[in-house]
Formats: C-alpha cells, sequence, structure tokens
C-alpha cells in the first residue's frame, strides 16, 4: 500500500509505504517453537489442549486460533482475546528459545535491508 500526503514544509509529495507480512515462517522459522505456544495458551483457556495441528501458513494469529476452537468444538469466539493474550506472553517467554532452535528464513535479512 502506498500513501501519499502533502507536507506545507515540502513543495510535493511524500511517498510512505507499509509493508506487512507474517514474520514466522516468511522471516524467521521458530525452530517448532510456535506451535508448542499456540498449544498452551489454548490449554490455559480452554482447559484442554487441542487434538491436532493446523497449517500456519498464510494465517493470521486470531484465524488460527478460531481454527483450533472450531477444532475443539468451540463455537464461542469470546475466547479468541484471552487465548492471544497467553499466546503472546508465552511467546516473549520463549524468546531464547526462538532465538536457539529457531532459524532465519533465506533472503530475509536482504529483503529487510532492501526495505530499510
Amino acid at each position: 500500500m502506498v500513501r501519499s500526503r502533502l507536507d506545507r514544509r515540502r513543495t510535493g509529495p511524500i511517498l510512505t509505504r507499509l509493508v506487512l507480512w507474517d514474520i514466522d515462517g516468511t522471516l524467521v522459522h521458530s525452530g517448532g517453537v510456535a506451535t508448542e505456544v499456540f498449544a498452551l495458551a489454548i490449554e490455559r483457556v480452554l482447559g484442554t489442549a487441542p487434538r491436532g495441528t493446523l497449517t500456519f501458513s498464510g494465517k493470521t494469529d486470531h484465524h488460527i486460533v478460531e481454527e483450533y476452537l472450531a477444532m475443539a468444538g468451540c463455537e464461542d469466539s469470546e475466547q479468541v482475546p484471552a487465548i492471544l493474550f497467553h499466546l503472546e506472553r508465552e511467546l516473549a517467554l520463549c524468546a531464547d528459545r526462538i532465538a536457539s532452535e529457531g532459524s532465519a528464513c533465506p533472503g530475509g535479512e536482504a529483503v529487510l535491508r532492501a526495505l530499510a
């Protein structure tokens, strides 16, 4: 997405570019930590661990949580914010594990340099 806006101190438009993408699987691989953390966050809220795993590719965390809830037969999406809270908290606690067990994706560093 490219946006232009006029800055009163300048004579022309300023272009701002916003690039969004998923980090895990695009810039880094978590070494399987993300799958474990999703299961833990869901277990903390629902009281039971998920019975299976999902493909995370191309999905937001919110969407992944909704799919796990559907897998568990839970139609109540009111639990999504609580699960996302625990997910964020557990991921932060696992930062060292992700750093040691994970890896950078090929080309990730080059794309970040190009965008900088």
